[in-house]
């Protein structure tokens, strides 16, 4: 070996060593904003039966903006709690993964409203969501991911007076 080579072959180990170092599912979480692109962010949480982990966030800060975070997830169920400040949904904006996870297989965007949930799971567990809220699209309070009806869903009412 000569004198040349061997900071190649140090500078090759120690980049083996930092791309091998997560023991459990990687994915690559890729954020895009659409159109009023600092109203959306999101938070994704870790649950376990005695407690809640937030793992990652994102807050837009422009429109049509894409970045992405590489997560090393465990085994386990967890959720995405979906926000924007307007009211009015993402407007275009997504999040997805590099790789199919059981419950987040396609790009997920907030449709309408300020708060929405996406669970999955990760690896071969078994995860019983309860997310409470309004799950009739049709209500003006409308959580997209709710998985359990809470009773508080409001209609807007038409009231003619002759």
């Amino acid at each position: 070996m000569t004198f040349r080579t061997a900071p190649l072959l140090i500078a090759l180990f120690f980049s083996l060593q930092i791309s091998g170092q997560c023991e459990y599912t990687e994915i690559v979480l890729a954020s895009s904003t659409g159109e009023w692109g600092d109203e959306m962010s999101w938070e994704l949480y870790q649950g376990t039966e005695s407690d809640t982990l937030l793992i990652a966030s994102f807050q837009g800060s422009s429109d049509y903006q894409s970045s992405s975070q590489t997560l090393c997830l465990e085994d386990g169920c967890y959720v995405f709690f979906a926000m924007d400040s307007w009211g009015d949904g993402w407007n275009g904006g997504t999040i997805s993964t590099d790789i199919s996870l059981d419950g987040f297989d396609e790009p997920f965007s907030l449709e309408q409203g300020s708060y929405g949930f996406l669970p999955f799971t990760v690896g071969e567990v078994e995860c019983e969501f309860q997310l409470p809220g309004c799950t009739d699209p049709e209500a003006v309070n409308y959580i997209q991911g709710t998985t359990l009806d809470d009773g508080s869903c409001t209609y807007l009412e038409l009231h003619l007076q002759r």
